[in-house]
């Protein structure tokens, strides 16, 4: 340690330090731990939240997509049935 500096403090300063770091190591780290288990805890439920709109937007647009089939089938039985008839009145007239 080259860099390395010789600080000198009193006993007091010495101790005020040690209380500090055990201060940290017990009290702190639990609130610190507490609230990382709280931000994931709320990162979980942001997830199921999204999850949750994801699949409703599917089944909405799955709904969608099948009225939409629903009606092109019905405006292709439609179709097929006026082409039938105007087929058959001009064989008729011809």
């Amino acid at each position: 340690m080259e860099n390395a500096k010789e600080i000198l403090m009193t006993k007091e300063g010495l101790e005020k330090l040690e209380n500090e770091l055990e201060e940290l190591k017990v009290v702190r780290r639990k609130e610190v731990a507490e609230k990382i288990k709280q931000a994931l805890a709320f990162l979980a439920t942001c997830r199921r939240i999204l999850s949750t709109m994801r699949r409703k937007t599917s089944r909405r647009r799955l709904r969608h997509g099948l009225r939409r089939e629903k009606e092109c089938s019905r405006l292709r039985g439609s179709l097929i049935t006026i082409v039938s008839a105007r087929m058959r009145s001009a064989s008729a007239h011809g």
